[in-house]
């Protein structure tokens, strides 16, 4: 796909990067939008989600070196580049959002947890977006109609992606 929207020397502004900060930015507005809507303290809202944004990043770090560790590869440890590990982002707001909800009770957990539900869809759908253009969680080699093929190497070295087969879009499914 197109793993870099454009550069300019050593500058460079990666598709990866920013569909994934025009999904903070699409799921925050959301979340804004509905918590005025619905009569929710919007600052409240805010900053749970700027201390839920905190824990998925290091969530998703740790998991992210730990599988490093895991195979062998403990002095590449590249904590600044690329996002993380999903599942570890998931765990890390989620460890957040149940120490929050223990201390601070002026919010009910599950009328938040439908404040933030569809404005994480609506990130993940852009983020997921970002993941194909990259060459990233790319699937198995299909002949399907809607199979992709990546050609750009910058896919292959950024996302791992093979080259020149015929993939299901798993970032898209």
């Amino acid at each position: 796909m197109h793993p870099r929207l454009f550069g300019i020397d050593h500058f460079v502004i990666y598709s990866f990067g920013a569909l994934m900060v025009l999904a903070v930015l699409a799921a925050l507005w959301w979340l804004r939008r509905s918590a005025r809507e619905r009569g929710v303290p919007v600052e409240t809202v805010m900053s749970l989600a700027v201390w839920l944004l905190g824990g998925g990043l290091v969530g998703a770090k740790i998991f992210k070196a730990g599988r490093l560790l895991l195979q062998g590869e403990p002095w590449s440890l590249p904590l600044l580049e690329g996002a993380g590990d999903f599942y570890g982002g998931f765990l890390g707001a989620l460890a957040v959002a149940l120490i929050y909800f223990r201390r601070r009770r002026e919010l009910p957990a599950w009328r938040v947890a439908d404040l933030f539900g569809p404005g994480l869809a609506l990130g993940q759908a852009i983020g997921r977006i970002g993941c194909l253009m990259a060459g990233d969680d790319y699937g198995k080699p299909t002949t399907l109609p809607w199979a992709v093929t990546f050609t750009d190497p910058e896919a292959a070295a950024i996302g791992g992606a093979p080259l020149g087969v015929a993939l299901h879009p798993v970032q898209l499914y």
